[in-house]
């Protein structure tokens, strides 16, 4: 007998055929992957008891296994990537509970990138109860713009006491747009928030593929089981008995605790004749890098990124002054450079959000395209300057340095024995400042104007400003209302330096710089593009200007809640004096007016007022932090300085002022305040400082010094005694 089928027909059994043929495997693989994490083949995810040492932690995690694969298909253009991650963790107590009563992981996006998961609950009495992964509920999120989804489950009936065994498998399938591809790289802590028993990390890898890789801070090293049979090798680690690491303030992890850096790349031969560099040899283990190769690899960049600077030469030419030195030439660069960023980001901000003000705080260029740029302008200058290669400091030492995606780059330009970092533009960047997690890191610089083959990395180590470059002044007049109701506050404020950037993000709009820039550079004064696009905008425009106070004083409000460590019950009249945009007016200044009825409170006949709260929310250093055993990293050296000028309310005398007298100074800072009587009112001035970016753990001590000296002032009352 024979059978006809229509076209329609055989492409509709085609399709289900592959449905049901993904169906299938999908089901299978879901099985075996079940079967690898459950199956009892690792008698670790069998134990059940928890040392007695231990007893008092909130979790024990009695074992984990971190393991990435990576491998590259044969004959397609694939590369595969799999991660399985699998706990174990005892819950003591009902903070654990409430801690892994929900638990979020990807949804994936179907062949190419497929989630398994797996939860069970193992009752004291062993009972295993099986979570059915399916009841997750499906979350969205916006993540850099763009929404992304996942999955939150909720773990029911969690008691401490119960064991939570659960594995989280991912498996992408990638296709590289070229020859040679770098996979994620891994950053893996040995330690963890709680105690654990028994943990391994592995990485298996094909032999032909590029690995680098380094052991951070006594980690141990990784050992190496070869596999000739699958060509393929396993770097695994298995580490015991581990205490568990607090959350510490002011820390950065990877600079002190045990840690691995890991990254897989696949590279043809074709590639490799194209960039050769930081790969290392395919199948061993690259874990340093030479100046040569890091001199190498930067020149590499410059060759093969390039971005035009001829528009900032016409400008220079046509505006500098002949005899004007190397600093004011770059400083001009840089400025213009500024207002055409900011040109440029007007219609992407306002199509991207509708709103007019929130411009970003980062060029949309790399940092390594602003130099790139920026070194055409200088070269073509003839102005001498320096390429700076430098590593966070919140991410590793110099000395650590192993993969590129870890470096940052800066242009040092040189006028006699003087240096002027400059940062990749941003909207509010001045020339010379210098990104607070590159302050105080050591780095190398190469000569600018020197040919590539030439260059000889040397180096040096960043400056770091000073507590009093980075400045807070605030001067707060008080008076209380009759009766006692309230306190109206009249504030102005003075910021400096790296302080700034918060407030101009949150308080400044467009129009608060808009006559400054025009009046500075050519600007355009209607939207470019078809008559559709301009007639959005305008709108869009128009919709932000009509609702522009409203719209500023929620950005204040926020901020003055995050600022003070009391209850407002009005945030009004935001002015700004200066935008701190420009060196010759380097500070932000603006005030404020605001109300607050959480300051005061009455007794008997007199009433206290919580005064040192005006001075902003301080650090308070709990009993369990006052031991440290490790360094102290901060931001940058910084300082603040208040004067409160308060009214004295007509028929009443005021106790407690001596109270507010203090004077701690050492090496690491200090706090002062000094509090008098002027005619009718109250006036304290107060001063707090950190000296330093970076202390260690026995100078800890130094700091909680000051810290609790400044907290102790803002616990502080007055009494308003009548008569």
């Amino acid at each position: 007998m024979n059978i006809h089928l229509n076209p329609l027909a055989v492409i509709i059994i085609i399709i289900l055929g592959c449905v049901c043929a993904n169906n299938s495997y999908g089901n299978d693989r879901e099985a075996e992957i079940r079967t690898l994490m459950w199956g009892g083949a690792n008698p670790d995810f069998n134990v059940t008891n928890v040392p007695k040492k231990w007893a008092n932690e909130s979790a024990v995690i009695i074992a984990q296994l971190n393991s990435f694969e990576y491998k590259k298909a044969v004959i397609i253009n694939e590369v595969h990537f799999n991660k399985n991650s699998h706990y174990r963790i005892k819950l003591i107590d009902k903070n654990a509970v409430n801690k892994y009563a929900e638990i979020s992981f990807s949804n994936g996006d179907g062949r190419k990138y497929q989630v398994y998961t797996g939860f069970k609950v193992i009752k004291p009495d062993g009972k295993e109860i099986i979570i059915d992964p399916s009841s997750a509920v499906q979350m969205d999120r916006k993540e850099n713009g763009k929404q992304k989804s996942y999955k939150k489950l909720a773990i029911p009936n969690l008691e401490p006491g119960d064991i939570l065994d659960y594995y989280i498998s991912e498996e992408k399938i990638i296709q590289p747009v070229s020859k040679i591809y770098y996979f994620k790289p891994v950053l893996f802590h040995l330690y963890h928030q709680y105690p654990v028993m028994k943990q391994k990390l592995q990485f298996d890898v094909q032999r032909r593929c590029f690995i680098s890789l380094r052991s951070l801070n006594e980690a141990p090293e990784l050992k190496l089981e070869v596999d000739e049979e699958n060509d393929r090798q396993r770097y695994f680690l298995e580490d015991t008995d581990r205490e568990a690491v607090k959350d510490l303030r002011w820390f950065f992890s990877y600079r002190e605790l045990p840690s691995i850096k890991f990254r897989a790349a696949y590279a043809s031969g074709q590639a490799l004749r194209q960039n050769d560099v930081l790969l290392g040899e395919p199948g061993v283990v690259k874990s340093s890098v030479s100046k040569k190769e890091l001199a190498e690899f930067v020149s590499f960049l410059l060759v093969n990124t390039y971005t035009e600077s001829k528009d900032i030469m016409k400008y220079v030419k046509r505006n500098a002054d002949k005899q004007a030195s190397n600093f004011e030439i770059a400083k001009m660069a840089y400025y213009y450079w500024r207002n055409k960023s900011l040109q440029s980001d007007e219609i992407t901000t306002i199509a991207d959000k509708s709103q007019w003000n929130q411009y970003v705080t980062s060029s949309k260029d790399t940092d390594f395209q602003f130099v790139d740029r920026f070194s055409g302008f200088l070269a073509a200058s003839g102005i001498p300057y320096d390429i700076v290669i430098v590593i966070p400091r919140n991410v590793s030492s110099l000395d650590d340095l192993l993969l590129e995606h870890e470096l940052k780059y800066l242009i040092r330009v040189k006028q006699d024995n003087e240096y002027l970092y400059l940062s990749p533009i941003n909207n509010f960047k001045l020339p010379g400042e210098i990104n607070t997690m590159l302050e105080g890191a050591d780095a190398y610089v190469v000569d600018g104007l020197a040919k590539y083959k030439n260059w000889a990395p040397e180096r040096i180590k960043i400056p770091v400003s000073r507590e009093d470059d980075n400045a807070t002044f605030g001067l707060i007049n008080v008076a209380i209302t009759e009766g006692f109701n309230a306190a109206n506050l009249k504030v102005q404020n003075r910021i400096s330096g790296h302080a700034k950037l918060y407030y101009q993000y949150w308080l400044l709009d467009f129009y608060d710089y808009e006559d400054e820039e025009r009046s500075n550079y050519e600007m355009s004064e209607s939207f470019t593009g078809t008559l559709w696009m301009k007639k959005k905008l305008l709108n869009l425009k128009q919709s932000y200007l009509s609702n522009r106070d409203n719209s500023k004083n929620k950005f204040l409000k926020s901020v003055v809640d995050e600022d003070y460590d009391f209850k407002t019950t009005s945030v009004s009249n935001l002015n700004i004096e200066k935008t701190g945009r420009y060196e010759s007016d380097a500070d932000m200044v603006y005030g404020f007016d605001m109300s607050t009825e959480d300051l005061i409170s009455k007794v008997g006949r007199n009433y206290l007022l919580d005064i040192g709260k005006l001075i902003k929310e301080q650090v308070k250093i709990n009993d369990d932090e006052m031991q440290r055993e490790y360094g102290v990293y901060m931001s940058s050296p910084r300082s603040f300085k208040y004067k409160i000028v308060v009214d004295i309310p007509e028929g009443y005398s005021v106790q407690g002022l001596d109270k507010l007298n203090q004077n701690i100074e050492n090496v690491q800072g200090g706090f002062t305040s000094n509090a008098r009587i002027d005619g009718n009112k109250i006036v304290i001035d107060t001063y707090k400082h950190y000296n330093s970016c970076h202390a260690s753990k026995d100078e800890w001590p130094l700091i909680v010094e000051f810290l609790n000296a400044a907290y102790n002032f803002t616990e502080q009352k007055i009494l308003f005694k009548k008569g």
